[in-house]
C-alpha cells in the first residue's frame, strides 16, 4: 500500500487517539459538528497550532485533510512521515484491543 493510501484510510478515532496521546486538546465548543478541531503546541508567535479535520470520512476532502495533517505532524514533531504513520498504527492496535 502506498503512503498516500495509508493516510487517506486512517479512521477518525485513530487520529483523535494519536493527537490526544501527543498532548493535543480537542476543542469541544467548536460551532460546527462537521469538523473536528484540536489545539496542539504553540507556533513561533505563541499561538497554539490547530488541526482541523472533517468529522466524517464520507466528506469529500477527508483524505486530503488527513494527508495534510500527517505531513504537518511530521514537520511539527521533526520526524519522517513514515514514523508518524507507524505510531498512528500503534494507536489503531491499542483501540482494537480495548
Amino acid at each position: 500500500m502506498r503512503i498516500h493510501d495509508e493516510m487517506s484510510s486512517i479512521p477518525m478515532p485513530h487520529i483523535v487517539r494519536y493527537l490526544k496521546l501527543q498532548g493535543w486538546d480537542r476543542v469541544n465548543d467548536f460551532p460546527s459538528d462537521k469538523l473536528v478541531v484540536f489545539e496542539g503546541p504553540e507556533d513561533i508567535t505563541g499561538s497554539r497550532i490547530q488541526a482541523v479535520l472533517p468529522a466524517s470520512p464520507s466528506y469529500k476532502d477527508y483524505p486530503v485533510r488527513v494527508k495534510e495533517l500527517i505531513y504537518a505532524l511530521a514537520e511539527i514533531e521533526d520526524r519522517p512521515v513514515e514514523d508518524i504513520l507507524v505510531d498512528v498504527a500503534k494507536c489503531i492496535c491499542a483501540i482494537k484491543r480495548q
